[in-house]
């Protein structure tokens, strides 16, 4: 009988767990379609703040979160709901020029979270940023794969770099240093609620 209630209360706490897994990611995909709403109207790929929140929270949370929030948020556009760059939505915008960056994003959030679990850190600020600009811009790596491979597929490989990394050159180590700030300033402001709290 009590090894019974032990198995029924692992279970509950299973469920429990996952619940707030998908919570969390859920509430997380819903931060990214927010931030896709900040943007600069270019042609074919607008600039949003989309990029950076996928790398804050790929640095802020596990690999399991910052893929299954970017997922999350993928298959919410598939579905229709009007959560990319200027409101669009749906399988037509998904397949359209920014499809692949969206795939992208996952690849990203992937590539960023992995890699800062295993990078050994210094104490030393200057050593710990260095070691997050790498990481972030492998991840950027990701995301430009993904997102220039699938604009190749609907038009030249040259239009597909004018269109798709040129006019983003100079926002990628802007967009980095950005999210390595935000990251630090969120540290830090926990750090400061923690000590209060004790």
């Amino acid at each position: 009988m009590l090894v019974m209630k032990k198995n029924h209360y692992f279970k509950n706490s299973q469920l429990i767990n996952i619940i707030k897994k998908f919570a969390i990611c859920f509430a997380l995909s819903w931060v990214i379609a927010l931030s896709a709403q900040i943007s600069v109207p270019l042609p074919f790929i607008p600039i949003t703040m989309q990029n950076t929140t996928v790398m804050l929270i790929a640095l802020l949370s596990t690999t399991q979160i910052a893929v299954g929030a970017t997922c999350l948020y993928f298959l919410q556009a598939v579905w229709g709901f009007p959560i990319m760059a200027g409101g669009k939505g749906g399988l037509v915008a998904v397949m359209g020029p920014t499809g692949g960056f969206l795939i992208g994003f996952i690849a990203m959030a992937f590539l960023v979270s992995f890699l800062k679990k295993r990078v050994v850190e210094s104490e030393n600020g200057i050593s710990c940023m260095i070691s997050r600009f790498c990481i972030l811009s492998v991840g950027q790596m990701g995301l430009y794969l993904c997102g220039l491979f699938w604009m190749s597929l609907l038009m030249s490989s040259q239009n597909a770099l004018t269109y798709g990394l040129y006019p983003f050159l100079y926002k990628i180590p802007a967009s980095i240093v950005v999210a390595i700030l935000l990251e630090k300033v969120y540290c830090f402001g926990k750090k400061i609620v923690c000590k209060k709290s004790v």
